[in-house]
């Protein structure tokens, strides 16, 4: 009878909502995992591009609009993760910011080129945290790159 009690202890832990700290931790943990292969790219390390980064980072539907954006003439000719076209820069986490209970802003910032910071936007899936939309705010105003890779036009 104890071994039941324990057993369902554990099943309900395991499915209550995940508290503040643990999301924010967690967020926290992929905006690092981020950086390291931002950092790693700028090092020649981790080939694959954008394509790669997607692949492990984002979640499922932007990970297949990052794939087919180039079906369409020049919709990324850069590579929006790293705000670069061949070579990285130096990159640092300037925040992690929670916008709500299931979603978080990383704004990251290229030190070396002091190019306009951009935001990678974190939620929760049945993998954990992944990059639901990068945002741009540099000077041409991009803005949602999903949203841009949904409707190009």
């Amino acid at each position: 009878m104890r071994a039941i009690a324990v057993v369902l202890a554990a099943v309900m832990a395991a499915l209550a909502p995940q508290s503040a700290s643990a999301a924010a931790g967690s967020a926290q943990v992929l905006a690092q995992q981020i950086l390291k292969r931002l950092d790693d790219f700028n090092a020649g390390k981790n080939p694959g591009g954008f394509e790669q980064f997607c692949a492990d980072f984002c979640d499922a539907e932007f990970e297949h609009l990052v794939d087919h954006a180039n079906e369409k003439e020049g919709v990324l000719d850069y590579d929006p993760f790293c705000q670069c076209q061949d070579v990285g820069g130096t990159y640092k986490i300037k925040s992690v910011t929670r916008l709500s209970a299931d979603e978080y802003q990383v704004r990251m910032i290229d030190v070396r080129s002091h190019t306009d910071p951009w935001d990678f936007v974190l939620r929760p899936t049945k993998q954990g945290w992944k990059v639901y939309d990068l945002i741009e705010t540099d000077k041409n105003g991009e803005g949602s790159l999903r949203r841009r890779l949904i409707s190009p036009d």
